[in-house]
Order: structure tokens, then sequence, then C-alpha cells
């Protein structure tokens, strides 16, 4: 618990350098919007919304996981009650462990 406290004032304090080291404005055009702002600002509002669209694709990519374990582990809980030998389960195709995910190719 102490390393991560200390991890996370380790990263502040290099945001809080890069911040101070950053203040030149820029000019953000963005169709209709004109804005003027501190280079470091746009930059850690970048970093901040691409963190968050990655976490809520993660979230998307969890919650499928857990509805498949879920799945799963019914299956599984029924198998069971038939008696079946957990060898059986190995070579069933009904609890293939492929999600169907094809990130590899």
């Amino acid at each position: 618990m102490l390393k991560r406290y200390i991890t996370i004032l380790i990263i502040s304090i290099l945001v809080v350098i890069f911040a101070i080291q950053n203040v030149e404005p820029v000019a953000i055009n963005l169709w209709v919007v004109d804005v003027n702002a501190s280079l470091s600002l746009i930059i850690i509002i970048s970093l901040t919304i691409g963190a968050l669209l990655t976490l809520l694709f993660a979230y998307q990519e969890l919650s499928r996981r857990r509805k498949r374990i879920v799945e799963l582990e019914k299956k599984l809980g029924a198998k069971k009650k038939e008696g079946t030998s957990v060898n059986t389960y190995l070579n069933d195709p009904e609890f293939e462990t492929d999600s169907g995910d094809d990130d590899d190719n």
C-alpha cells in the first residue's frame, strides 16, 4: 500500500514539474471553437481523455469476460450434477476457452 502512495506521489511531482515547464500558451482550433491554453494543460487534458476512453473499452471487455465466466460456471455446475468426470469437461467443445477473439492475427 505504501508503494502505491509513493508511486502516486512521484507521478504527481513529475506532472507538476511538467506543468511548470510548459506554460507557453498555444492556440487550439477545433472546427468553430478557438481556445488559447497552456501547452501542459492541453497535453494533460488529452492524456486524461485518452485514459478515460481506454478505461471505457477495458470495462466493456471485462464485462464481456465476466458474463462468459458466469455462463461457463453454470454449464460446469450442470455437468457436475450429471456426475461427469473432470476430464470430460476438457474435451467438451461446449467449454471451449477461446472467446472467439482474433486479436493475434
